[in-house]
């Protein structure tokens, strides 16, 4: 019996066809890392020192009255970043909302900051997706800066003394127990 002859081409596919297959293995397992990642991150608040001081605003809501975070001292405020083509902004907003009709009663605000659309497009926005609390206009994004807004929605939880306690990037279930308590407990002290 004399021994197979493999042509040389089809050895440098064979090889290719492995390469590419332990590239794929590769590529996948990269994703899915990057993807729990962020997902585990996303989760996770950013904690700020004690004393850092919320910057103060000044922002009309869809009514035309000025809003200054300032006015709000003594209360715990939850501030959302958010804009209307952000999917996951759309998706916060129902929690956002029974969340307020659950704290409504408490020494805690909720104001949505919208960051740069037109007053029309928010309006036609509130049509699909009403909000119950507040919405201010951020129309050219200086406040979102002040507050170093990297993403939507970003929410800060300003403790009563004006102090940024908590950020979050990325939409959550606000009227989840365990949100709910962080926020209670922000008041509280």
């Amino acid at each position: 019996m004399q021994p197979k002859l493999v042509s040389v081409d089809k050895m440098i596919r064979y090889r290719q066809l492995q390469l590419k297959k332990r590239f794929i293995s590769v590529y996948f397992i990269t994703l899915l890392l990057c993807f729990f990642t962020s997902a585990i991150a996303g989760q996770l608040p950013d904690r700020f020192p004690p004393g850092l001081t919320a910057p103060d605003f000044e922002l009309q809501d869809m009514l035309g009255e000025k809003h200054q975070l300032k006015s709000y001292a003594g209360k715990t405020v939850i501030v959302n970043f958010w804009a209307v083509w952000c999917a996951p902004c759309r998706k916060e907003i129902p929690s956002m909302n029974r969340a307020l009709a659950k704290l409504k009663d408490e020494n805690i605000a909720m104001l949505g900051v919208n960051v740069g659309d037109q007053q029309e497009m928010i309006e036609d926005f509130s049509k699909d997706y009403p909000m119950d609390f507040t919405v201010l206009m951020d129309k050219d994004a200086v406040v979102s800066q002040s507050w170093q807004v990297s993403g939507f929605p970003t929410t800060c939880i300003v403790n009563p003394d004006g102090e940024i306690v908590y950020r979050f990037v990325g939409d959550r279930e606000w009227d989840e127990k365990s949100m709910l308590s962080s926020v209670r407990s922000i008041s509280a002290n």
